[in-house]
């Protein structure tokens, strides 16, 4: 079998982190051999159970570090240095053949020096612009690719052509991300979901799915909200998610008075439900790669207003709009529109972001190289 490591920060549930989630569940069990080791542990999140269930085994390193929460200067101090040798020390006894990173990791994979012959997969999930300005996480990266054959994953064409400039192509494969299709089918009723988390049957429910941070652009969010609430005063806001900016979250929706009109959902394994519940959704990032909670906005039907920012490459549905940002309400009289129209869905080759096809693809990709590097 063929040692298959994924290195990611931790089991959050952001974007990247389901994909790893998904990877995991879907690739050939039979063929590789898999680890998923994690910097932090997040015990509240509903996918360490899930993964555990799976029998997929995971490693935080944080666990072998005793004062790890510690906010003192010199636990953390310690801390930091422990981290990357923690990392050296399991990566070098796991000895995969293939390590797949995500989200920045590569300073940890330099000074972890996997044996040579480990094949290096990188999957670039935000703007690629972000990372340009990391010079040092750049540096880092370049140093991986010279030193290790490396197949960088890019989530749209654009991406593609903007790491290039950086990054020879011939490294560089595009990879949708995916979703599974097949839990957006045969559904429970929308009344009986609202009745189980207390929503009024009546109620115009908005949702937004994305981690409390500020690139996800909350503030802008609740003005759009604030301002379907004036014309629509029945309208409900559900965020599911969680994150750092919580609080400043709930302190402007106290501002805007709007405390039982705003619903909070944090660490949600059954997102897809929870979407049947609404009428349409507001997605008004400042920067994304490819956001697969905007794949399952379109796949659930609903009418979505979206920042102009995101690659169109991700438009599966004939109901999203994509927007410049800064006009709330534009973007208000825009989803109350879509959703009062009420336009049948229409697919275009939502297939091609099924998560097991994305699967498929990326097995034949860690083959390939696999055979190529062990016939050289």
């Amino acid at each position: 079998m063929i040692k298959l490591m994924h290195f990611i920060h931790g089991f959050n549930t952001g974007g990247a982190e389901t994909l790893v989630k998904n990877y995991m569940t879907h690739i050939d069990h039979s063929v590789f051999d898999v680890t998923v080791l994690c910097i932090e542990h997040f015990p509240d999140s509903p996918y360490e159970d899930y993964l555990k269930r799976q029998g997929i085994k995971v490693i935080y390193l944080c666990d072998n570090i005793k004062h790890f929460d510690s906010r003192r200067l010199d636990h953390r101090i310690l801390n930091h240095i422990e981290i990357y040798l923690q990392a050296r020390k399991l990566i070098r006894e796991i000895s995969p053949d293939i390590i797949h990173f995500h989200l920045a990791l590569q300073n940890y994979i330099r000074f972890a020096k996997p044996k040579k012959n480990t094949i290096m997969f990188y999957t670039q999930h935000f703007d690629f612009s972000r990372m340009i300005e990391d010079r040092i996480q750049m540096r880092h990266l370049k140093w991986v690719i010279s030193h290790y054959p490396t197949e960088i994953i890019a989530l749209h064409s654009q991406m593609k052509k903007e790491m290039s400039h950086l990054i020879s192509p011939q490294y560089i494969e595009v990879l949708n991300n995916g979703i599974d299709i097949d839990q957006y089918q045969n559904l429970s009723s929308k009344s009986e979901k609202r009745k189980a988390f207390h929503i009024d049957e009546n109620a115009l429910l908005i949702v937004h799915v994305g981690r409390f941070d500020k690139i996800k652009n909350h503030d802008f969010l609740l003005d759009v909200f604030n301002d379907i609430k004036k014309k629509r005063p029945s309208a409900s806001l559900l965020l599911i998610g969680s994150g750092t900016e919580e609080k400043a979250i709930l302190d402007k929706v106290k501002r805007l008075h709007l405390e039982d009109d705003v619903h909070i959902l944090s660490n949600r394994d059954d997102v897809n439900e929870c979407l049947q519940m609404a009428d349409g959704a507001i997605f008004p990032s400042f920067s994304e790669g490819m956001p697969i909670s905007l794949v399952e906005m379109q796949a659930a039907g609903l009418p979505i207003v979206a920042s102009d920012v995101i690659s169109e490459e991700i438009k599966v549905s004939n109901l999203i709009t994509f927007l410049p940002l800064g006009n709330a309400a534009q973007w208000a009289d825009t989803l109350i529109d879509h959703i009062e129209r009420r336009e049948e869905v229409i697919y275009d080759h939502l297939e091609d972001w099924d998560i097991k096809e994305s699967v498929r693809k990326l097995e034949r990709l860690y083959l390939e190289r696999y055979e190529t590097w062990n016939h050289e």
